[in-house]
């Protein structure tokens, strides 16, 4: 029988704080490996990047998306453009802000790109579903994790003393120890990717509020644009359903200064939707496991800290881990730290999302 795989910590999910704890755990020395199954090409949403994260790319090691990405897989955002709560649109610069405007990018090449460095940097990739996770009775192994569907190219499973959930929303790990969510807002999104014109050179995030919701648009490098509607589910289900009727409803919000119509849909691309609630669970660290990510704290899109926090929890919650690894008596101390963090973070972001919906009908 062939010898099991031990790892210091897995990390179920390999989105950027999945990556960026990976990265980090690396840097510290320990054993890791990430275990997810992605579609590597499939456009996704949560393309803005604010500037303030290019320190925590530097905390792993990466100087500038310049050494990430192609140019043509980024994009500076210049200004915020927004009508909230009134026709006139109000434009905040990028220059006022002193970490710049941030950058509109490719999400799925982001993700993709870190991956790749984690692998080059020595961290174990086993692209699969996990399955079922055990409690381990060997000595010095916490948890068995084995794969839903076997191959000859995986191993029966895999063995770790730490585990992280990075796998989003789903917050599938913790689902498995009996943990639920909660919902502190109800909305979902309807997306859509399309072609733009050449002669559109708009790099500023767009939001518009109407009475049934909010609209959302950016201009993503080659000639691609973002448009998203989030609003209750009802009308997104109208929507998805109903093509024209998305892009009428946009159309007339004037949102962007031309028309878009579901002939400009990019290539096998059909409307899709998401959740776009603010949940999170009841607990995000457990005896050796924590969540970093989505799965700690899925954020309302208006707050466009999707990635930030992201970065952010997969770098602390790796400093944890490995703080708890070193020094096993402070274990909870260290783990109600991390607690509170979140907790800080969430409070924060509820104070802003109420205030901002506050100034509109719709919420």
């Amino acid at each position: 029988m062939a010898e099991i795989p031990h790892y210091d910590v897995v990390i179920v999910g390999s989105g950027p704080a999945g990556t960026a704890a990976a990265l980090r755990l690396q840097q510290l020395q320990l054993r890791v490996a990430l275990v997810d199954q992605v579609a590597e090409d499939q456009f996704k949403i949560g393309e803005s990047l604010p500037g303030a994260a290019i320190r925590l790319l530097r905390t792993l090691g990466i100087q500038g998306l310049d050494t990430l990405l192609h140019p043509e897989e980024y994009q500076v955002c210049t200004a915020n453009a927004s009508a909230w709560g009134r026709e006139q649109w109000t434009y905040k610069d990028a220059l006022l802000n002193p970490e710049g405007g941030g950058w509109h990018l490719l999400r799925h090449r982001f993700d993709q790109t870190l991956r790749q460095l984690a692998q080059e940097r020595g961290v174990a990739y086993y692209n699969a579903k996990v399955g079922a996770i055990h409690t381990s009775t060997i000595t010095n192994v916490k948890y068995t994790i084995n794969f839903k569907r076997s191959t000859s190219t995986l191993p029966q499973s895999l063995s770790c003393n730490w585990l992280i959930d990075a796998t989003g929303r789903a917050s599938a790990i913790l689902r498995q120890f009996g943990v639920k969510r909660t919902s502190y807002s109800d909305q979902m999104a309807v997306i859509a990717w399309v072609n733009t014109p050449l002669e559109d050179k708009d790099q500023t995030t767009r939001i518009k509020s109407v009475a049934e919701g909010w609209w959302y648009s950016a201009q993503l490098p080659t000639h691609k644009r973002v448009i998203a509607f989030h609003g209750q589910a009802e009308r997104i289900a109208r929507m998805v359903k109903q093509p024209d009727f998305f892009f009428s409803t946009m159309n007339n919000t004037d949102l962007l200064p031309y028309i878009v119509s579901k002939n400009d849909l990019i290539t096998d691309s059909d409307l899709s939707t998401t959740y776009a609630n603010v949940t999170r669970p009841t607990q995000v660290v457990g005896e050796a496991w924590l969540a970093v990510g989505d799965a700690a704290l899925s954020f309302d899109p208006l707050s466009s800290q999707g990635i930030f926090f992201a970065l952010y929890s997969g770098i602390r919650g790796a400093e944890v881990i490995a703080k708890c690894l070193q020094n096993p008596i402070q274990r909870s101390i260290y783990l109600q730290q991390y607690t509170q963090k979140v907790d800080s973070v969430f409070r924060a972001n509820e104070r802003s999302r109420k205030h901002y919906y506050s100034g509109i009908n719709y919420h």
